[in-house]
């Protein structure tokens, strides 16, 4: 349902918020229980868990993103990202309402518009908000490629934990990658001729080319 409202331009953040309290008023009036056919509970286990977390997501709509063009730089308070902030500030995952956004939907719409127009504050804050590269064999990672922005393919393959406290802060913590290197990528920085992604992915990643690739880096 809120998936759907979340389409039309006349969803506000007033009426998100009336939204959130229509919900929350809902649940409380009538919580949700699964039952078995003898009316009993039915018993927690992995696949209703799952089934459970994949239910309280809703879709960030195409409309906060499809009409967003380049321009020379982009900053923290350019549309959408007020918008953003507040959808996913009201729908936490500790809140009494129990939705949260799904920053994935779309097979990862969002995240490989805002890398095609470079705008780096909205990638980095979808990233945050556990928005992946992976969707459509990995596709905002190949436009990264494509604009030869070595900086950006590492923001989008790399985790890095922000430094805490002042003794670490110039630290951090090496954490696994969102994904895993492979050599399409390897093959689409050497045709591009992008040789610091290259070196990267060969050198630093660990990338293994295939024939086709390795002639092409002779």
């Amino acid at each position: 349902m809120l998936t759907r409202a979340l389409r039309y331009p006349s969803c506000s953040i007033d009426v998100l918020e009336a939204f959130r309290l229509l919900v929350k008023r809902n649940k409380e009036s009538f919580p949700e229980t699964d039952l078995q056919d003898d009316g009993t509970p039915l018993e927690a286990t992995p696949e209703k868990e799952e089934k459970d977390a994949k239910r309280r997501l809703f879709d960030l709509p195409r409309r906060l993103f499809r009409n967003l063009d380049k321009r020379p730089k982009w900053t923290d308070n350019d549309a959408p990202l007020p918008y953003l902030r507040h959808l996913f500030d009201t729908f936490k995952d500790d809140d009494d309402v129990g939705l949260r956004p799904d920053a994935n939907a779309n097979q990862g719409y969002a995240l490989t518009k805002a890398v095609h127009i470079r705008f780096i504050p909205l990638v980095r804050f979808l990233l945050e908000h556990g928005a992946s590269p992976e969707p459509k064999d990995c596709l905002a990672i190949i436009v990264a490629i494509r604009q030869k922005n070595l900086a950006l393919v590492k923001m989008l393959i790399e985790r890095q934990e922000s430094p805490s406290g002042p003794s670490s802060s110039k630290k951090r913590r090496r954490l696994e990658d969102r994904v895993k290197p492979d050599v399409k990528m390897l093959k689409e920085a050497v045709r591009c001729k992008a040789r610091d992604i290259t070196e990267y992915l060969y050198h630093e990643k660990g990338v293994v080319p295939d024939m086709t690739t390795l002639q092409m880096m002779m």
